[in-house]
Formats: C-alpha cells, sequence, structure tokens
C-alpha cells in the first residue's frame, strides 16, 4: 500500500515539474473547466455475464489545464481534473428486523479520482475541436454505500492508466472570451480488477472496469 501511495505522489510530482518546465512563452494560459461526470463500473463473472447489475451515477467534474500553442490549429493541454467515478446499484436493506422487510434502495458507490492528463488539440477555423492523448488515475478517496461492493475496494487497481478523447466547442458568439463546452470519454488500459486466483468471497469474479464520460463548460483565460 505504502509503494502505491509513493508511486503515485512521484508520478503526480513529475507531472508538475513537466508543466512548469516548459516555457511560458509557449503557453497561451491558464484555464478551468466543471461539469458532470457519468460513471460506471462493468462487473465480469468467469462465465463471460455479469457479476453484478450496475448502473451509471452522476458526479463532478472539475480541475485546471494549460494550453500551449503549437501552431494556430495545433495545441497541447496539460491537464490536472477531480473526476467523481463509481457506480450506482440496487441494494436490499432491512426495514423490520422481527418481520423481515426488505425494501430495494438505489446505492451511489463513489470513487474519487485526480486525473492527470497530457492531450493534444486540432482546432477547426468554426472553434469545433477533437482533443485526446493519456491519462493517468490515483484514486485520492472512495464511498461505498454498498457492503458487499465495499469489501472489494482493497483489491482495486491504483494508479490506472488509460486514454482520453473528446469533442468540444469554443463558445465565440459569447460575451466573455474563452469561453467553450466539452465532451470527454474516458477509456482505460486494462482492469481496475483482475481475478489473478481463486479467493473465497468473490470466487466467480473475473474482471471489473471503469465506464466514464463527461460534459465540461470552460474558460481560457
Amino acid at each position: 500500500m505504502f509503494q502505491k501511495v509513493f508511486h503515485s505522489r512521484i508520478l503526480i510530482i513529475l507531472f508538475a515539474i513537466i508543466l512548469l518546465a516548459i516555457s511560458p512563452v509557449y503557453a497561451k494560459g491558464l484555464g478551468v473547466k466543471a461539469g458532470i461526470a457519468f460513471a460506471d463500473q462493468i462487473y465480469k463473472s468467469d462465465n463471460g455475464d455479469s457479476w453484478a447489475d450496475t448502473k451509471y451515477r452522476t458526479g463532478l467534474a472539475i480541475g485546471l489545464f494549460r494550453e500551449f500553442i503549437l501552431s494556430p490549429a495545433i495545441s497541447i493541454h496539460g491537464e490536472a481534473l477531480y473526476v467523481q467515478k463509481g457506480f450506482e446499484i440496487d441494494g436490499l436493506i432491512l426495514l423490520d428486523d422481527e418481520n423481515h422487510t426488505l425494501q430495494t434502495v438505489e446505492q451511489q458507490n463513489r470513487i474519487d479520482i485526480l486525473s492527470l492528463s497530457i492531450l493534444a488539440k486540432a482546432a477547426l477555423p468554426s472553434g469545433t475541436y477533437i482533443i485526446g492523448g493519456p491519462r493517468l488515475d490515483v484514486e485520492v478517496g472512495s464511498d461505498y454505500e454498498h457492503q458487499s461492493m465495499n469489501a472489494l475496494k482493497n483489491v482495486f487497481a491504483s494508479p490506472i492508466f488509460g486514454l482520453s478523447l473528446g469533442i468540444g466547442q469554443e463558445l465565440t458568439f459569447m460575451p466573455w472570451p474563452g469561453l467553450f463546452i466539452e465532451g470527454m470519454y474516458y477509456h482505460d488500459i486494462g482492469d481496475l480488477y483482475k481475478r489473478q486466483g481463486i479467493t473465497t468471497d468473490v470466487s466467480t469474479l473475473e474482471s471489473v472496469k471503469n465506464k466514464a464520460f463527461s460534459v465540461v463548460m470552460g474558460v481560457k483565460f
């Protein structure tokens, strides 16, 4: 556990050093973005069927970026986002112990992610652009309402490498310059959990994979 935390901190420090080392001469400026993240986790059993019937949950996506201009149409973004991932699942709670009365409730399971990305951006004269590149997700916290899922969180991998791919539009018609809207899809490389051997509690669980996308608005200064 200590080794995971140590490696995560080193990667964060290196990311910050890279951003600071690039001369501000090539930087168009800082920016902020904020919006909604939609996340799910795909649980697969060893026979290929769904191990758990999960659904998308909504959360926050908020962070900072810096854009480095390479040409009028091409730029590079260094980005750090706080993203709430996780999933929603129907669970049973006991209302009346004496009569064994149960009720199905929607249980929210949140994973707090610090997402660090280096993204290439290609823009059209219309202000429409595509953006994408490698991403590193580091878990910084979690809140699981579902108890059986809560028992699994200690075996989830962190950090996770992935790719981000999105499309955006600069809102040039707005009175405040630099505004934009952006949609981003997050694809993980590898699984959040991959069974290495038979375990007693989750003997039929084969793998767990994140699935997420976000819609944000932002401004460049």
